[in-house]
């Protein structure tokens, strides 16, 4: 099985990080460590580490829009609840699981809008360095 596209290309990702929005408080510098992560939000099985949590600005607006904020949806990403992908995305994620890989999850807003978060690879040890809140029309 091949290993997703990344989100962010070597020669725009230093632009494209800057253009992104940390979704944790700001005054956060720490690593998000598992029982931090367990305060922030109520997930019942972490299945992995999120790394830096971050969003586009508009996402966050049709978050905003909807009346629901990213935590909902990153609980149940990283608990393995994959929301609207299809079956095959659903599997891939479950393999990346076990080979450290980038993961895709899909969710629908109330507003019928759909978001994505990709939570993206670090190393092949499972480490992952970011989960981005992302329109699909952004990616």
């Amino acid at each position: 099985m091949a290993k997703r596209k990344s989100a962010f290309d070597e020669a725009d990702s230093q632009r494209r990080w800057r253009d992104l929005l940390p979704v944790y408080p700001p005054e956060c510098h720490e690593p998000i460590t598992d029982e931090r992560l367990e305060e922030m939000i109520a997930v019942q099985n972490i299945l992995f580490k999120p790394g830096r949590i971050v969003a586009t600005p508009a996402c966050l607006h049709e978050l905003e829009r909807a009346g629901q904020n990213l935590w909902e949806f990153l609980a149940r990403h990283i608990a393995g609840d994959w929301g609207v992908v299809d079956a095959d995305d659903a599997e891939a994620n479950n393999q990346s699981l076990k080979d450290g890989s980038g993961l895709l999850s899909a969710y629908l807003l109330k507003t019928g809008e759909k978001i994505w978060i990709i939570t993206e690879a670090e190393d092949e040890n499972g480490h992952r360095i970011a989960s981005t809140g992302i329109l699909p029309s952004e990616y």
